[in-house]
């Protein structure tokens, strides 16, 4: 949805508006998914000013041998992270949405952080992977 048109002239703008959020919301959640303008402020950022090369470059650094060693061990561990990530790193509640043992969940956690290199007990380093996880739909695959 985009914002609520109050005159004529508001029409097209709104129009444009809708049609950018339509394309977004199929990027990131899939076809015929219904487009909330508050829910995608993130996704409208990045679709307007991201640069293609760098944000494949930054994705690279932080998701590239994550993606690797998924490809190569048929391990779903990025699904793991975009979890973890969504959950607000709460352990408990990520075991629950993947129906997993929580001590599960961590021997997954310590190997994303083997193969990434990164700390999930930094706010930094969480911060700068949920930005790759949510730059990764704009990138030209």
């Amino acid at each position: 949805m985009s914002d609520h048109c109050t005159s004529l002239l508001d029409v097209g703008s709104g129009y444009r508006e809708a049609c950018e959020l339509m394309e977004i919301s199929r990027k990131t959640q899939g076809e015929g998914q219904l487009a909330i303008k508050e829910e995608l402020d993130v996704y409208r950022l990045l679709y307007r000013c991201g640069h293609q090369e760098e944000m494949a470059a930054f994705c690279q650094e932080m998701l590239g041998s994550l993606m690797e060693h998924d490809a190569d061990s048929g391990v779903d561990l990025l699904f793991t992270l975009r979890r973890f990530l969504e959950k607000g790193a709460a352990m408990r509640q990520t075991a629950r949405s993947l129906f997993i043992h929580e001590n599960t969940l961590r021997y997954r956690l310590g190997k994303i952080e083997e193969i990434t290199g990164m700390d999930l007990r930094k706010p930094n380093h969480r911060f700068r992977l949920a930005m790759a996880l949510h730059m990764t739909p704009f990138l030209d695959q």
